[in-house]
């Protein structure tokens, strides 16, 4: 397997990106937002050190996950007409570029 690796704004190359989607996950209730109590301290420990980066202006456009899912892997945007399936999927570009790309679920 190919992996390439990226340039990101600093002198640091990265050469591994996980995204982490919480489904039941309370920003209320987690540190990582401020909330007072040490909910998620290895999460927190990853954001305090640079290794994690916090979307805080991140709106759902549904409260349904399999309705998201269609609009945050593709590229498909809320506001044009397409259909989700009509557009190359993120995993899809990621492995035409080189990267490895993988999917792995608790369901």
């Amino acid at each position: 397997m190919k992996i390439n690796p990226v340039q990101s704004n600093h002198t640091d190359v990265i050469e591994t990106i996980v995204v982490i989607i919480g489904e039941s996950f309370s920003k209320h209730h987690s540190n990582l937002y401020d909330y007072y109590l040490n909910t998620n301290p290895n999460l927190k420990k990853l954001k305090d050190n640079g290794n994690l980066f916090v979307y805080a202006d991140v709106v759902s456009p549904w409260n349904l996950t399999s309705e998201v899912f269609k609009l945050v892997l593709s590229l498909k945007s809320q506001d044009d007409d397409l259909y989700w399936a009509d557009t190359p999927l993120f995993p899809a570009i990621f492995k035409k570029s080189g990267w490895g790309s993988f999917f792995i679920s608790n369901q």
